[in-house]
């Protein structure tokens, strides 16, 4: 009787930790669509290296404007998750304008709970470019760099599919050359992004 009773215990256990598998598995397998955008404070710091191109040494830029952002990603777990984003931001100061494309491999962490509101942390690294024009001096220059960017944010379940996002991220593009032809000129930039938006889970 003992003997039924472990066996029917261990049969139960057996089928409860396979249906908790098939879910995480599940889980795991859903994929999703994103998109946000808002206020990005930029500053770009573009250093002459003592030839005088900027009429001084460096030239440093800081203002705000627009970025937006898409993305698509899969959860491989019940709280990672992993893709790709794709980005661009502009600012501008006086006759200066900085414009930004980015393509970040992404990984976040959801703090999932029994509310509606989810939030997560990420990190990414990828590869950035800028293009840089100073009316009057300078027209179209394009620097390529490697870019990493660290995040937060909070989800907000609309519905079993759809959430509601608002984030934070701060995105660094590290020093690069910004002419072909004169290499004491380069740039470094960074931006702190604060976006709203939509990620839709399949």
């Amino acid at each position: 009787m003992m003997k039924n009773k472990l066996l029917i215990a261990c049969a139960t256990a057996a089928i409860s930790m396979g249906a908790m598998a098939s879910a995480n598995a599940e889980e795991a397998n859903n994929w999703y669509i994103q998109a946000t955008g808002g206020l990005s404070l930029g500053s770009a710091t573009l250093h002459a290296d003592g030839i005088g191109v900027f009429g001084g040494d460096e030239l440093t830029l800081n203002d705000e404007g627009f970025n937006g952002r898409i993305g698509v990603g899969t959860h491989i777990s019940n709280n990672v998750r992993i893709g790709l984003e794709g980005g661009y931001a502009s600012f501008s100061e006086d006759a200066t304008d900085v414009k930004v494309w980015d393509i970040l491999a992404v990984a976040y962490y959801d703090f999932n709970n029994d509310t509606a509101f989810t939030p997560y942390v990420g990190l990414g690294a990828g590869f950035a470019q800028q293009k840089v024009e100073i009316n009057g001096a300078l027209d179209d220059q394009t620097s390529n760099h490697f870019s990493m960017k660290v995040g937060s944010g909070v989800g907000y379940a609309i519905s079993e599919n759809l959430e509601l996002l608002a984030e934070h991220s701060f995105q660094y593009n590290f020093k690069a050359e910004l002419f072909d032809d004169i290499d004491t000129v380069d740039i470094s930039a960074y931006q702190n992004q604060f976006n709203v938006g939509l990620r839709y889970t399949f």
